[in-house]
C-alpha cells in the first residue's frame, strides 16, 4: 500500500537563494516552480527529486525540517488508516499531477502522502 517515492523535501527560507545554491553550487537541475496548494520548487539530481518548500507559514517557521514521501493508490484510505493507527493528518497539498497530505507519525516524523492523478 505504501511505497517510497523518489522525492525528499526540505523546508527552506529564501527560496530564490536556495534555488541558486542547489542549482549553481551543487549542480541540481531546476525542473519547476510549482504553484499548487503548498507546493514548492522541484530540483532533480539523477533519479531523486529535491523539493524546496517555503511558501506556507509552517514551512517558514520550521526551516531545515526534512520529510520523506510515500506514494499511495488511495489517499483518503491511507489517511484514514494511518489516523486510526495514531498518526496526525496535516495540511492537504496538490499540484498539477497529484493530491497529497502531510502526516506525522506518533514518534514525531513528518512525511508526505502522494497520490498521482
Amino acid at each position: 500500500m505504501f511505497k517510497f517515492s523518489p522525492h525528499i523535501a526540505v523546508n527552506v527560507r529564501g527560496g530564490d537563494k536556495a534555488v541558486k545554491f542547489y542549482s549553481e553550487v551543487l549542480g541540481l537541475e531546476l525542473v519547476d516552480r510549482h504553484t499548487g496548494k503548498d507546493c514548492g520548487i522541484e530540483l532533480k539530481a539523477g533519479p531523486m527529486t529535491l523539493w524546496l518548500d517555503g511558501t506556507g507559514s509552517e514551512q517558514r517557521q520550521n526551516p531545515g525540517k526534512v520529510f520523506f514521501e510515500f506514494t499511495v493508490e488511495n489517499l483518503d484510505a491511507a489517511v484514514t488508516r494511518l489516523a486510526a493507527l495514531g498518526c496526525t493528518p496535516g495540511r492537504e497539498t496538490s499540484g498539477s499531477s497529484f493530491n497529497g497530505r502531510m502526516m506525522e507519525d506518533p514518534y514525531g516524523l513528518a512525511f508526505h502522502l502522494y497520490q498521482p492523478h
